[in-house]
């Protein structure tokens, strides 16, 4: 077998050093032919005499036995058959080193052979002895047992990804990423080490309302327009940061509940900035909102994709010019990142760069996914008598809403508990919230049963709000279609929500444009509202709820020191600030006249100073030094409602207003 080892020499291909291949000879046994693959790919042929069997020792990577002209170069595995094997089994093993094939007489891993013995691995044990031979454990080959690369991660006090550092036996690269004072990510820069300062690469802005309205790579710069909290229109900004007709380079057609309820995207028109002809990329997404396929306007498949639980794609093919890919979010493809709205995602790892903005147990917390499975659901947030529980929240969650719901239950057997929405990225869930609980009281109604008491936390209070919008808007409509009531005649006697925000999970996004912001519902005839006076997160600003033109709601109104879930009495809030605001709002309610437990049988004038939460040592964590909100804002939509900015020594009701 000698000679035909010697045909090695042929010059089949250029190859450059440094790079790794796979090379195989096959012979068929019976002429002089011997066939040359590089890669699985044949390249040639040569003519190879003398070639039989023979006792004399098998060598790999010398010339001749007594002729010391050794192989120039590192060879990483060697495997000899009885047969010749086919172009398609040799690409294969190319491929993937780890495909079993039948007649294998000689198997030696020469990565693990740092002695003088070459172990053969197969069932035959043929060892060889080793000359010559200077073994390296770093040979990175395919399949390699060791640790090829090392990648380490550092964080800023708010638990966000500062630094992303991997490094291999050759370089060392450095990711740094940069947030604002809300925790958004506005900066990605790289350095090749630790000496060097990083490059900015990638810069990104956003609005008031947290929707990223610009964004810079190597490769483009763009401008983002949006409806709600869907991105409609792009232009390129290279030259100017105004939108202009000119230079629009994208236009996105969304379908109503498509891609999970969010506005999954039918259709991009791509626009030529020289004469502005557009072409339609048609998309096709799974149930998920994955854009799992494109086509183009003569009906062609431009691409092809198959995704894995958190957007990562094992599989693609094609041309896919449009960034929006998985769960109907934008993807930065050269950063391996998904931008999720409100906070960034790594597609390898399913890792957030950033903790959680709502900061409970449920849904995307922290950094990783726990009860939202983004297999079967997309992205968990925090949302009637009725109540309705803030996004994520369940009765495990210890809210208000849930503790007035069971202390209610001993006084009154019609009241209802609905939990919190699961989704974080639209309001689809909401709505479908929002309707079981019109269809109960259509049931408590045709009953007898005609006093209607809402109560609601967070985007669950502004549910709430839209419950009493539905009831006016609707009447009373039984399941069968039987009008109990008709649209303006039903009143709701008293509507409490605390800290209510609109926020549906899309970046400053209502799940449908026709929720009615920050305008209490006409047939409402008692509203109170808690808010939390040290909430700073934009996401998180209160909506400044009024009265309805012409309506003579009576509505109260109340800031509480804390934070949003201290306000919302959720478990991983400050427990004390809490039971003040449940307090707060039973009164009122009884105040109102409902029929409230007795715990809450008071006159809402007699609370008095909150100065005790203030001096308590059990503070939750986020109050420690945190800015204080500023209000009025003249962004959000509602009634800027005044408030002392320090509590201590202050009767309660100087800190509210009362609307009569």
């Amino acid at each position: 077998m000698q000679p035909a080892l010697c045909c090695i020499g042929y010059p089949v291909s250029s190859l450059t050093v440094g790079q790794w291949y796979h090379v195989a000879a096959a012979h068929n046994g019976s002429n002089s032919t011997v066939r040359f693959y590089i890669d699985g790919v044949e390249v040639g042929n040569g003519i190879c005499s003398g070639i039989s069997d023979n006792d004399g020792p098998f060598i790999v990577g010398d010339w001749y036995l007594n002729n010391r002209r050794y192989f120039d170069g590192s060879i990483g595995d060697v495997r000899i058959f009885d047969r010749e094997l086919s172009a398609s089994e040799i690409a294969a093993l190319a491929s993937d080193s780890t495909v079993a094939s039948t007649n294998l007489l000689l198997h030696v891993p020469l990565t693990e052979s740092f002695g003088v013995v070459a172990h053969d691995i197969s069932t035959n044990s043929n060892d060889g002895i080793m000359q010559g031979f200077e073994g390296r454990e770093e040979t990175p080959i395919a399949n390699s047992p060791y640790v090829t690369s090392v990648v380490q991660f550092s964080y800023d006090a708010n638990g966000a990804r500062t630094h992303k550092t991997v490094t291999t036996s050759e370089s060392t690269n450095i990711t740094e990423y940069v947030y604002d004072e809300d925790n958004r990510l506005i900066e990605v820069g790289g350095a090749s080490s630790p000496n060097e300062p990083p490059e900015t690469t990638h810069t990104f802005a956003y609005d008031y309302r947290s929707r990223r309205i610009f964004r810079s790579t190597p490769s483009e710069t763009n401008l983002c327009v949006f409806d709600g909290g869907l991105s409609i229109q792009e232009y390129d900004a290279t030259s100017s940061l105004t939108p202009q007709a000119s230079n629009l380079t994208t236009e996105y057609v969304r379908g109503e509940g498509m891609g999970g309820g969010v506005g999954g995207m039918v259709y991009s028109l791509k626009h030529n900035t020289t004469n502005q002809t557009p072409s339609i990329i048609c998309s096709h997404a799974n149930h998920r909102g994955d854009v799992i396929a494109r086509s183009d306007m003569n009906g062609e498949l431009t691409s092809f994709a198959l995704y894995e639980a958190y957007g990562a794609r094992p599989y693609e093919w094609g041309d896919d010019p449009d960034r929006q890919k998985a769960n109907t979010k934008e993807e930065e493809s050269d950063l391996g990142l998904l931008n999720e709205g409100m906070r960034y995602r790594e597609l390898d790892t399913g890792v957030l760069l950033t903790r959680d903005p709502i900061g409970y147990g449920d849904g995307p917390n922290l950094y990783c996914y726990v009860h939202c499975n983004p297999i079967t659901h997309f992205d968990a947030l925090g949302l009637s008598d009725i109540f309705i529980d803030g996004t994520a929240n369940d009765p495990n969650d210890g809210t208000n809403v849930h503790d007035m719901y069971e202390k209610q239950q001993e006084v009154n057997e019609n009241v209802h508990y609905f939990e919190g929405p699961k989704e974080k990225l639209d309001g689809g869930d909401t709505m479908s919230i929002v309707q079981s609980a019109y269809d109960q009281i259509a049931k408590n109604y045709a009953e007898g049963d005609k006093e209607i008491n809402i109560f609601g936390f967070s985007r669950g209070g502004a549910a709430a709000n839209e419950l009493a919008w539905m009831i006016n808007d609707k009447g009373i409509v039984g399941a069968d279609g039987t009008v109990h009531a008709k649209p303006g005649e039903a009143s709701v006697n008293f509507l409490g929500m605390f800290d209510p925000v609109h926020s549906m999970g899309l970046p400053g996004g209502d799940s449908d444009p026709s929720w009615h912001d920050s305008i209490i519902a006409p047939n409402v005839n008692n509203a109170a509202i808690a808010y939390a006076k040290d909430e700073t997160r934009n996401y998180f600003q209160p909506s400044m709820f009024q009265r309805s033109e012409g309506a003579n709601t009576t509505i109260t109104t109340a800031w509480f020191p804390g934070y949003h879930s201290d306000v919302g009495g959720h478990d991983r809030g400050n427990r004390q600030i809490g039971q003040l605001t449940q307090m707060f709002m039973g009164a009122a309610a009884d105040h109102a006249g409902m029929n409230v437990h007795p715990d809450y049988a008071a006159t809402v004038d007699n609370l008095r100073s909150s100065e005790r939460i203030y001096q308590t040592e059990n503070l939750s964590p986020q109050l420690q030094g945190r800015p204080k909100l500023q209000l009025p804002n003249p962004l959000y939509l509602g009634k800027a409602i005044p408030f002392n900015d320090s509590f201590k020594n202050q009767t309660f009701w100087q800190h509210s207003e009362r609307q009569k």
